[in-house]
């Protein structure tokens, strides 16, 4: 409680098996069944085909966080999810629906257009 800088091993994990279903031979999306999150920070997490991975994978994905020098929440504590404004919000409904072939998409900073379909050739 009165550290001033935080560990991941300071973080509440949770590491979950997820049961691989079928999916098409041509895609390119790979099913990845371990999930190691923090709880309740939304989107720290690591995803792999082991357990010690996912946890290796949850470790770099903090380390990056850190790295970024961004102000760690404390252990525990319900991390909001940021939305970012859109100044561009008309533009980006004609791109979701002329580009990505949509009604509507989120889209992050994180996004890419392999996001949006999971075909192995990259028809865009």
């Amino acid at each position: 409680m009165f550290k001033s800088e935080w560990t991941i091993d300071d973080y509440p994990i949770r590491v979950w098996l997820k049961p691989i279903t079928g999916i098409s031979r041509d895609s390119r999306l790979q099913q990845l069944p371990w999930t190691a999150d923090v709880i309740n920070w939304p989107g720290m997490s690591g995803r792999a085909n082991s357990r010690s991975e996912a946890l290796e994978e949850l470790r770099r994905n903090f380390a990056q966080f850190n790295a970024m020098n961004r102000d760690l929440p404390r252990p525990g504590t319900k991390v909001p999810i940021e939305f970012a404004t859109s100044s561009h919000s008309e533009l980006a409904k004609d791109f979701v629906k002329r580009v990505l072939d949509v009604e509507w998409a989120w889209i992050s900073d994180e996004s890419s257009l392999w996001d949006f379909h999971s075909d192995k050739r990259m028809k865009v």
